[in-house]
């Protein structure tokens, strides 16, 4: 599994870095470091990839172009659209627990009841995997 790591974050220029390194680099045509022709890992295959974004565009983007996974750090609380994208490319979805945003999360880590709150929070992730068109069943790679 290779995962090509972005930020979600709502600054523009970070979306558009993120942007351009998959076309370019991650999963579309590019040079990227370690291969021996012009073109991303999507091209070469044998390695199952992954978008880790919490954003639908992206994950759309990604999966055009080779990638068969999602990682959402934000468990689909962010864009309600990517569990959409996700169901209707037939790609997977990780649900991830997050508090708040990157650049806030390791400013409220207080919790009442640790693994309650993360397990509602991930309930919560499934229901809206569910509702946007996901399926229960696993998807191993």
């Amino acid at each position: 599994m290779a995962d090509d790591g972005g930020r979600c974050g709502s600054d523009r220029y970070r979306r558009r870095v993120h942007s351009t390194r998959i076309q370019t680099h991650s999963f579309g045509r590019g040079n990227q470091a370690g291969t021996t022709r012009d073109e991303g890992l999507a091209k070469q295959g044998g390695v199952p990839l992954s978008i880790d974004t919490c954003r639908s565009a992206v994950a759309k983007q990604a999966i055009d172009v080779g990638a068969e996974m999602i990682n959402d750090i934000s468990g689909l609380h962010g864009d309600p659209a990517l569990a959409q994208v996700a169901a209707k490319r037939r790609g997977s979805i990780i649900l991830m627990h997050i508090r708040g945003t990157p650049e806030t999360m390791q400013k409220d880590v207080h919790y009442e009841s640790l693994f309650s709150e993360i397990l509602l929070f991930l309930e919560e992730s499934i229901e809206k995997a569910r509702v946007g068109g996901c399926r229960s069943e696993p998807n191993c790679h």
